[in-house]
């Protein structure tokens, strides 16, 4: 198991392994998309960022050449 420490303004930060890590990001999305996305997360009892991973990790499937 990887941890990485390190400091940053007087703070201290523990990484685990790199695939814990999650970044932030920010999305345009079209305003009826959105809304048929946050619909989708209410009816099926998710996140808008479970919905989210799920369609990239989907696309990135069909579309990779690996």
């Amino acid at each position: 198991m990887l941890i990485c420490l390190y400091f940053r303004k007087s703070r201290l930060f523990v990484m685990k392994e790199k695939e814990d890590i999650e970044i932030r990001t920010t999305l345009r999305l079209p305003k009826d998309l959105l809304k048929r996305v946050k619909r989708y997360a209410l009816e099926y009892d998710t996140t808008i960022t479970n919905v989210t991973v799920k369609a990239f990790e989907e696309f990135l499937a069909r579309h990779s050449k690996n």
